[in-house]
């Protein structure tokens, strides 16, 4: 990929809180963002986040549980895609990287919702939905379905179940999809669009003027607002331009079994580039999943509301990008691969990073396929507004960090977790002291982020 379209911000610069516009700016406006407008900007729908849940209810997470069932196969099919569009990019990288893929899934979903013709068939073929519908039951549909106005039956449902299962804001966790669709003032919102983007996809949609200077600023700050000011997003923006879509995630969860600032020690680092590192490396002993991959180790750790930090530790010898230039073993190092892991105690040695990362994923994914959507003669969003829209930049920004805490965008002021529960006798050491790769999955082993850690930060604290 060319530098231009990715930039990988300083460890600790994205995650200072954002200048909030002074008032009177032509782009200040006040919160909630969501549901009014203000100068520069109009918001065409917002959503509502579905109502929180303490983290001990556990009556009331069954029932959302009941209400809202996935199939696995719908999980799987996004960490299908997740390994398609992500993992040539931390293949190719010797920085450290971060993405989410589940962010990104829904981004393209919702645009999907208003896609007709080939632009809709090329969005749905990328993502893995063809002769089957989302829910891993095969469509009825004819094969030239794919080209009416219409995605399959069942996308946004299957979507907004699984939002419903895995968002979280409680004192444990924090779990939210943040994502918009920025588009040109023009003809109303299809209300179809409008009330689905609302009620399964809990997106955004803006009208602005793209040649406005200040519009930067505003999906900033919008970003912003959203993430608790972790993440600042640099989006550029043109006259021209009529439809962009711009996603993040703001996601904070606690370890079940912590590690202690005393268990902490200081060792070596060997980069991707050979360089030896010193930095500070967080270890413990505790019990979990773990498996043993043609040139990889792969272990667990657990996090609050059933989710789970995935590391993948190449061999000795083996570097990230040999183990990531075939596709045979992904699903062994990121899927839900119960039939195949052991379980037993673990000495865990791994160093403490943050990662920033800002991409318009846009050339990748024409790169799979996805030409048509952002060809201003081709492109069929007509289900959006009736308009001609096309699409200029799939923007998403993330910023991930691992510390004694947990896992997020978040500083050192979170509460550790309780030691973990340890069997005496250590089946496997996780001794991090070299690239690996990671993954962060929620509910059914939604891949909530995939990354790559190529170095640690320096004397990090």
């Amino acid at each position: 990929m060319k530098r231009n379209i990715i930039s990988i911000a300083a460890a600790g610069v994205l995650t200072t809180a954002i200048s909030v516009l002074a008032a009177g700016s032509p782009a200040a406006f006040a919160a909630p963002f969501n549901g009014v407008s203000g100068e520069g900007y109009r918001c065409e729908s917002g959503s509502r986040d579905p109502d929180p849940i303490p983290y001990n209810d556990s009556g009331s997470m069954r029932a959302i549980a009941q209400n809202n069932t996935v199939n696995p196969e719908f999980t799987d099919g996004i960490s299908r895609f997740s390994y398609r569009v992500f993992l040539p990019l931390l293949r190719d990288s010797r920085e450290n990287m971060n993405f989410s893929p589940v962010s990104l899934y829904y981004a393209l979903a919702q645009a999907s919702e208003g896609a007709g013709g080939n632009t809709r068939a090329q969005m749905l073929a990328l993502m893995g939905i063809g002769s089957q519908t989302p829910d891993g039951s095969q469509s009825s549909e004819p094969a030239q379905a794919l080209h009416t106005a219409q995605p399959p039956a069942g996308l946004a449902a299957s979507c907004g179940r699984l939002y419903r299962q895995i968002f979280r804001n409680n004192e444990k966790t924090k779990l939210k999809l943040v994502n918009s669709m920025w588009l040109k003032e023009g003809a109303p919102l299809n209300d179809s669009f409008k009330r689905t983007s609302e009620n399964e996809y809990y997106a955004s949609v803006f009208r602005v003027d793209f040649g406005n200077p200040e519009l930067p600023a505003i999906i900033r700050q919008w970003i912003g607002w959203q993430t608790d000011q972790a993440i600042s997003m640099d989006v550029a923006t043109a006259s021209g331009e009529s439809m962009k879509l711009v996603n993040t995630v703001n996601y904070q969860a606690q370890w079940t079994g912590g590690f202690r600032t005393e268990d902490n020690i200081t060792d070596v680092f060997r980069s991707a580039d050979g360089q030896d590192i010193t930095c500070q490396y967080m270890t413990g002993h505790w019990n979990g999943t773990y498996y043993r991959g043609q040139g990889f180790l792969r272990a667990s750790l657990s996090l609050t509301d059933n989710a789970a930090m995935i590391v993948v530790l190449p061999d000795q010898g083996v570097t990230i990008r040999e183990l990531l230039s075939s596709e045979q073993y992904t699903r062994e190092m990121f899927g839900r691969i119960d039939e195949l892991e052991s379980y037993g105690g673990i000495y865990w040695k791994i160093p403490k990073f943050q990662t920033a990362t800002t991409a318009d994923l846009g050339p990748s994914l024409a790169g799979l396929g996805l030409t048509d959507a952002f060809d201003v003669s081709r492109a069929d969003f007509t289900g959006i507004t009736g308009e001609s829209l096309s699409l200029s930049g799939v923007i998403q920004s993330t910023v991930f960090s691992v510390n004694e805490n947990g896992v997020g965008p978040f500083s050192e002021n979170g509460e550790a977790g309780f030691a973990g529960l340890y069997s005496g006798e250590t089946a496997l050491q996780m001794n991090l002291d070299r690239p690996f790769l990671y993954a962060v999955t929620g509910y059914m082993g939604a891949p909530l982020y995939i990354g790559v850690c190529n170095r640690p930060a320096v004397n990090n604290p």
